[in-house]
């Protein structure tokens, strides 16, 4: 059974610095979990290097996340990784994606997130889901995306959704791999990773279901959703991953969400 799950958060409001990530998993842990919780957490830095989290007053190409060390042990893994513009908020999506693995693959004991100086500077607390505003909850997006946001509110709770991104010029192989490679890590890692509330959490009706990033024109990238079941604020990793794409891969003019 999924018990709760013990979270150890100390983080400055924004992240610079040494930082260590530990997750643990309830003994005994088959090796096939310890494997999919590593590949969970890789993809969770990797979005992380990629500004997803970067701290609103920032550009997304101003942040990202080195790992220094991983080792993965008999019942976890421990990362360590230099931050750098990171929003702390990070903490509650990535407890919430942990809850959701614990759910749909094997129970999670303990997650710690820790800068090596927190105990030096004020520290943030994860807030109970439900129980204040959901932007005291989880990172906004940054001040500098550098293309134009439309963002049109959803018909009704977990309903259909759809992101259209156009780009300055035609995209040619390398540049359609890079973008859905990232769209698809985006889909991975954001799947459970933000809920209005716990219960929504521990049942998964929070879950983003079936985001299919795919070529709609020679300069337009699309990407239909399923079923959203995230609140709004989900959307801002995915916009600051648009803001680095746009300065990695090929410059966007727009993002529109349906």
């Amino acid at each position: 059974m999924n018990g709760p799950v013990q979270t150890e958060i100390a983080l400055s409001p924004q992240v610079d610095g040494p930082v260590r990530l530990a997750v643990g998993l309830q003994p005994p842990v088959p090796e096939s979990a310890l494997n999919r919780l590593a590949a969970a957490i890789e993809d969770f830095l990797r979005l992380a290097s990629l500004g997803a989290y970067v701290v609103e007053a920032l550009s997304p190409v101003a942040s990202t996340v080195q790992v220094l060390t991983r080792n993965v042990g008999h019942v976890g893994v421990t990362c360590d990784v230099h931050a750098v513009g990171i929003d702390a908020r990070i903490a509650q999506v990535l407890r919430n994606s942990l809850v959701a693995f614990g759910r749909l693959n094997h129970p999670v004991a303990v997650v710690s997130l820790r800068g090596v100086d927190s105990v030096s500077v004020p520290t943030v607390e994860l807030v109970p889901l439900g129980m204040a505003p959901l932007d005291r909850t989880y990172p906004p997006p940054s001040r500098h995306l550098g293309f134009d946001v439309t963002h049109a509110r959803a018909l009704g709770l977990r309903s259909p959704r759809r992101v259209e991104v156009a780009f300055r010029r035609a995209l040619n192989d390398a540049n359609l791999k890079g973008i859905i490679e990232r769209f698809e890590l985006w889909a991975r890692v954001s799947f459970a990773a933000y809920a209005s509330n716990e219960a929504d959490l521990q049942t998964g009706e929070c879950a983003i279901f079936d985001a299919l990033p795919d070529i709609m024109d020679d300069s337009t990238v699309e990407m239909p959703i399923d079923k959203f079941g995230a609140p709004e604020l989900a959307w801002s990793s995915l916009l600051n991953l648009c803001g680095r794409c746009s300065r990695d891969i090929c410059e966007i003019v727009s993002v529109r969400i349906e």
